[in-house]
């Protein structure tokens, strides 16, 4: 009863990273029914701190140059979190835990990309002189609120504090008097924007975890220790958005508002993607002196999604229109993982059940191409431009408006998007106390870096493959087999947006570098 007291008074103070970042972890097991051993359980707290920036920068064609890429934002996300776990034996080396990761903070900052010069910079006149005939090697490389090509598209319009706004029967882009850049080489403000203070609940992860019989190198030496896990989780949070008001700021925030998107900005402060998932995985590890080697190979996927996210049935137009995805269950990515490592006792003494060790461990992920919230989330969100304008169509949403389903569902564009495939590439250098028999402490850091890809990628529709019956040709405005989509009809792609998924106004995530910090403490009895 002393140690059971001890242990619940501990769980208030402990720090554990969830995932089970070290060597011995991945394969210890809480079980029973062994000798000396009737019974094992672990409790724990996690605190992890996420910093991840990134360049989010965008095709371009005015250079003379073909497509290529230019230089538009800075990214960056800061992220806190914390975690309680339980991991309770219910046989023989087979154990049931469950998690559950709180979000504390998450905020994301998007500023202006740096550069050399700015509109105006010193010799700039001079410059287009000598260049006449190729101007393009006069264009300042600095980005500002004058220059910057999602501020110019109309992108930026409406989001909250930039007092930017765009009239979309100019086109032109308004901007108050604050964010006026005077053209004289100086760079101006150099943040665009700061999303909300999320907090709050994504999912409720729980699963099993089991060594298989006969390898578990505490009963025999020999083997390896081959653990077999699978994990479900299951969304539980309210589903995070974001929705603005294209002639400006929010109307109505000095007081609630349950307009569908009056203040949406500041009353929307979720976390969840309302997204379930599964994930399976298989690890080995093996001691071998004061060294404990492993390798894990992980695989997770979306099975289900709930009926108020952003992939649910009604956002699903492949039914009937140029949606190229006709499975719901494959929309959000797909993850593959690998990380390997080992951890070496560098201290111990047994008489006192104290033990340090230090851990070095490498990580491999492949995210599968799918519809997510990417680093442009925030940006793109209820975007004016991105919006379906139903009171005054263009002809390019003409037909969409028509449909009753589209037009409640994408009213307001959602932000989510079709992002490329990339792989993460990462490592993590960790201190592992064993302070007492029943108290480990665990310190670590991380860093990881994402392959640079496209995250506005999603295609205009698909041909319809047939014949309309008494045309001899097809016409424009229907859907037949001529080998292109036609705009308008149902042929198009409900989610597709000309400003940013054609090639040449694409937005191209690269440089990204994530560093996490680890501070780990668990009790085991």
């Amino acid at each position: 009863m002393k140690r059971l007291v001890a242990g619940l008074w501990l769980l208030g103070l402990m720090v554990v990273f969830p995932s089970g970042a070290f060597a011995h972890d991945l394969t210890d097991v809480a079980t029973m029914l062994r000798p000396k051993n009737p019974y094992d359980a672990r409790l724990s707290v996690g605190f992890r701190s996420t910093w991840k920036t990134a360049s989010l920068n965008r095709e371009y064609m005015g250079n003379n140059k073909g497509i290529e890429v230019v230089k538009d934002l800075r990214f960056k996300q800061v992220k806190m979190e914390l975690d309680v776990r339980g991991e309770f034996a219910i046989f023989k080396d087979l154990a049931l835990y469950v998690s559950l990761p709180i979000i504390l903070s998450q905020q994301s900052t998007y500023s202006f990309a740096s550069g050399n010069r700015y509109p105006g910079y010193s010799g700039e006149e001079n410059c287009r002189k000598d260049h006449a005939d190729d101007p393009s090697v006069c264009n300042p490389d600095g980005v500002n609120v004058n220059n910057s090509r999602t501020v110019r598209d109309g992108i930026a319009a409406g989001l909250p504090g930039t007092g930017i706004s765009y009239d979309p029967t100019g086109p032109s882009v308004g901007l108050d008097g604050a964010w006026a850049v005077p053209m004289d080489g100086s760079a101006g403000p150099r943040t665009l924007f700061k999303g909300p203070k999320r907090a709050g609940l994504d999912q409720l992860h729980f699963g099993l975890r089991w060594l298989v019989y006969g390898f578990n190198q505490d009963v025999n030496p020999v083997m390896p220790n081959w653990l077999i896990g699978a994990e479900f989780r299951l969304s539980v949070g309210k589903v995070m958005d974001f929705k603005r008001n294209a002639a400006g700021d929010p109307e109505g925030c000095d007081a609630y508002s349950t307009n569908d998107w009056n203040c949406r900005p500041q009353l929307n402060k979720a976390v969840s993607r309302g997204v379930h998932e599964l994930r399976f995985y298989t690890t080995m590890s093996k001691r071998v002196g004061p060294t404990d080697s492993f390798i894990e190979i992980s695989f997770k996927m979306p099975f289900a999604y709930r009926s108020g996210s952003f992939y649910s049935s009604k956002y699903d137009f492949s039914g009937g229109w140029g949606e190229d995805n006709t499975s719901v269950v494959n929309k959000a990515p797909k993850v593959a993982g690998i990380r390997f490592g080992t951890e070496i006792v560098a201290w111990k003494r047994p008489a006192d059940h104290f033990r340090l060790a230090i851990s070095v461990l490498g990580l491999i992920k492949y995210r599968f191409q799918g519809r997510d919230y990417s680093e442009a989330y925030e940006l793109l969100a209820g975007s004016p431009v991105m919006n379906m304008n139903c009171d005054s169509p263009s002809a390019l949403y003409s037909a969409m408006c028509g449909d009753t389903g589209i037009r409640k569902a994408m009213t307001y564009y959602p932000g989510v998007t079709m992002v490329q495939d990339y792989a993460i590439f990462g490592g993590q250098l960790g201190i592992d106390f064993l302070i007492y028999k029943y108290i480990k402490l665990q310190v670590s850091y991380g860093f990881a870096h994402q392959q640079e890809h496209f995250v506005t990628m999603t295609d205009a529709g698909q041909d319809s493959g047939t014949v309309q019956a008494g045309n001899d040709g097809c016409q424009s405005g229907q859907a037949c087999a001529d080998g292109r989509v036609n705009i308008p009809s149902r042929e198009q792609n409900p989610w597709h947006r000309p400003v940013v998924d054609t090639p040449g106004h694409r937005y191209r995530v690269q440089e990204t570098l994530i560093h996490q910090l680890w501070v780990n403490l668990q009790a085991r009895f």
